[in-house]
């Protein structure tokens, strides 16, 4: 399947200052688990910095607000799985920030040249849920083996869907966990119908909400960042089932000094409020002794 990148535009100032000189730019990888998480992180990033339209109010030329201007970090994301990402970087896209939803591509990154070594640290550690559209019985947010075998082990009409494991890192975690379960040969996933795979874990959302998948292994996050009455059942699945799920960023410099506006940004992903919004959105938190983010 041919792979899309999806770029959200976020602009921390209006369209009439979006232009090339306004602002420093950051072009940020993340994948697709995060995305979500991403938007909110940024607004507030922009909200940190202040909003140069708030700043020109006491009757002065207009100098100090276009040096309020000049001053700013305009923040692009782009979001897919994080093998893609990765390949996609290796290909020479114009990235500043990989936000992985592993450790392995950022060092892979680190050692073919193109990201910076001392920059790389754990911004989160992911939570992996089986997630159904509909809530049926049982109680959603439940973390117990019981309830995964139960759901998996009855015979339904469409198939299972998990990113591929091969690019994706929350699919990876989708297979060790069948693998993990150790279903009766009977209840066999593969018995009654190989799971469907999509490119990443936004795209298992879609398979799922469109009916063409009974249920999908995704990122907890992607589920408490629906609207409530959309957000179906799911079930946590317990962490021994799966390796965790270290995400890593990684400032992607191609062997230049790095962006400073990239470097900012990064700053500020390890500030104490930048955590605490991560773990509201449904992560786990790494350990880590850092700055204030300021």
């Amino acid at each position: 399947m041919r792979f899309l990148t999806i770029t959200l535009w976020l602009l921390c100032l209006p369209l009439s200052y979006a232009n090339a000189g306004d602002c420093a730019r950051v072009r940020v990888a993340v994948a697709a688990n995060f995305v979500s998480t991403a938007k909110v992180l940024v607004r507030a990033f922009m909200h940190q910095q202040g909003d140069p339209r708030q700043e020109n109010h006491d009757g002065q030329d207009g100098k100090q607000d276009k040096e309020s201007r000049d001053n700013q970090i305009c923040v692009d994301v782009s979001s897919g799985s994080s093998g893609k990402l990765a390949a996609q970087i290796v290909h020479g896209a114009p990235f500043d920030v990989f936000l992985s939803a592993d450790q392995a591509k950022p060092q892979f990154l680190i050692e073919k040249g193109l990201a910076n070594v001392d920059s790389r640290f754990t911004y989160a550690n992911g939570v992996l849920v089986l997630w159904q559209s509909h809530r049926e019985d049982g109680a959603t947010g439940s973390n117990d083996r019981q309830s995964l075998v139960q759901v998996l082990s009855q015979p339904h009409r469409s198939p299972l869907a998990m990113a591929n494991p091969k690019v994706a890192p929350y699919g990876l975690a989708a297979q060790q966990t069948i693998e993990s379960l150790k279903l009766p040969r009977s209840a066999s996933i593969q018995q009654q119908r190989p799971p469907v795979l999509g490119e990443n874990v936004a795209q298992v959302m879609q398979f799922v909400q469109s009916g063409n998948a009974y249920a999908g292994f995704v990122a907890l996050a992607q589920v408490l960042a629906l609207p409530t009455a959309v957000q179906g059942r799911y079930i946590e699945v317990p962490s021994s089932l799966y390796d965790p799920i270290a995400q890593d960023a990684v400032l992607v410099t191609r062997g230049k000094p790095a962006n400073k506006a990239a470097e900012a940004f990064m700053h500020y992903l390890r500030s104490p409020a930048a955590r605490s919004l991560i773990e509201q959105k449904g992560y786990q938190l790494p350990a880590y002794a850092g700055g204030d983010g300021a």
